[in-house]
């Protein structure tokens, strides 16, 4: 048997994945495939690779796709939060295109409860961690001190976005609007790859584009651009409205109530909505569909069940996802 590492749409593991990739590849190695990568595919301190030429791998690794853009099926390896070190293995994708999204209803397979999940929650919350690998990204207890943050408010947490599929910052405007119509008061904290360049600072062009679609809400939101803390903004939100290319999962550790306007893999957790008018409606009556014990065991089946972070939970994801 032959597994293929594939560099579709990653040419080098760097620190970060490195790491990742050699303790899947250990795995791999353990159940008795043979190793073997694209030539192009750089990768420091690797695994020892065998010759398939002309042989057709039974498995492919591939990293940050999924299967519409992949020439063979194979398993996707994606970053994930809750904080560095954490990595999903799928067979559909990576974030938003996990299995999951695409079941007919929630369920736990295999739920491994036996983790400590809330001695890693009371720690990611005390030292104000999040998912960033990049150091200048997350600064945890160094992160901004935020002054001015509204009580019960209305976060959207807005990620890069992907313009080919969803036109986020449409969308997002229209949302503001609505709000701001009905008298809430909304906050917006921007992941910092959005507007801060790899050091940590401010890019003025990128804010400045962001800037540009504020114009007509200046003086209405309140922004935040750079390293502040979702922890600090949390225990401040009535309710986190995100779309499915956030994967930040702080809103959960702080039992937020959560609504999504597109399909994200905790979307029978929360609440989904479909159309405009459906907004404002499920902001007024958070009583009347949001479900903190809901909401809270998908984050603890996710964190502990689905996500991989030591080889024990590489072994347990591919015993689930190896056909």
């Amino acid at each position: 048997m032959i597994c293929h590492f594939s560099s579709h749409s990653k040419a080098s593991y760097n620190r970060t994945w490195a790491p990742i990739m050699n303790m899947i590849a250990s795995e791999m190695s353990r159940r008795g495939y043979m190793l073997t990568k694209d030539a192009e595919l750089l990768w420091n301190n690797g695994p020892e690779f065998g010759n398939g030429m002309g042989r057709t791998p039974d498995v492919v690794i591939y990293t940050n796709c999924n299967k519409a853009v992949t020439p063979q099926r194979g398993l996707y390896v994606g970053l994930q939060g809750p904080m560095p070190g954490y990595f999903s293995i799928d067979s559909v994708g990576v974030w938003p295109h996990l299995a999951q999204t695409y079941n007919k209803e929630l369920n736990y397979p295999n739920y491994c409860n036996g983790t400590d999940i809330d001695s890693l929650v009371e720690n990611i919350k005390k030292n104000k961690i999040n998912h960033y690998n990049n150091k200048n990204l997350n600064l945890s207890t160094d992160s901004p001190e935020i002054t001015d943050c509204p009580e019960d408010h209305v976060l959207l947490i807005m990620n890069a976005g992907d313009m080919l599929w969803t036109p986020t910052w449409t969308r997002f405007a229209n949302i503001v609007s609505n709000l701001l119509t009905y008298d809430q008061k909304v906050v917006v904290k921007f992941e910092p790859e959005i507007t801060l360049d790899n050091e940590g600072n401010i890019d003025e062009t990128k804010k400045q584009n962001m800037e540009n679609l504020f114009k007509q809400f200046e003086g209405h939101i309140t922004c935040y651009w750079g390293n502040e803390s979702l922890h600090d903004i949390l225990p401040k939100t009535k309710v986190c409205i995100m779309d499915d290319l956030v994967y930040n999962l702080e809103p959960f550790m702080y039992d937020v109530p959560i609504i999504t306007h597109m399909a994200p893999p905790y979307r029978h957790a929360v609440k989904q909505i479909y159309h405009e008018h459906e907004l404002i409606p499920a902001v007024n009556d958070i009583c009347e569909w949001f479900d903190a014990d809901k909401q809270r065991l998908w984050f603890n089946w996710y964190v502990t069940s689905y996500l991989c972070n030591d080889e024990d939970s590489i072994r347990r994801r591919l015993e689930d996802s190896l056909i």
